[in-house]
């Protein structure tokens, strides 16, 4: 990753959990690691009023892991894995980052350990 990368809050995406809540880190740092939930709250913190623009080393830096250029890079990797799930949405350096998440696909809460299902189904409203 060369240059700049740009976190824009995305306010219209849809969601029943605040990304910086308890159900993110009890239910989804199984999917994303430790450092996918560490990211996520960071830059839904960081963008609650407005983009933000950070180099790909300071925010490596910032979460304690390592970063090298490449697309092997934990920071890319963690990136990767946030977008894959749809807890980002991620063009290049422009991240859209949301305020609230999504729950657990069915398949993943029905695949997770059972504190995992337990945590899913006591903060998942209605569930």
């Amino acid at each position: 990753m060369h240059g700049q990368l740009q976190f824009i809050p995305d306010p219209n995406r849809p969601g029943t959990h605040p990304a910086r809540g308890a159900y993110v880190e009890a239910c989804w740092t199984s999917v994303i690691g430790p450092s996918g939930v560490a990211l996520l709250r960071l830059v839904a913190g960081m963008t609650a009023h407005g983009p933000v623009r950070m180099h790909p080393g300071e925010l490596a830096a910032v979460l304690g892991i390592s970063h090298t250029q490449g697309k092997n890079s934990r920071l890319t990797r963690t990136l990767d894995r946030l977008d894959r799930f749809g807890l980002i949405d991620r063009n290049g350096t422009r991240i859209l980052v949301p305020q609230h998440c999504n729950p657990l696909p069915t398949h993943t809460v029905e695949r997770s350990c059972d504190l995992v299902q337990h945590w899913h189904h006591t903060l998942q409203p209605g569930s």
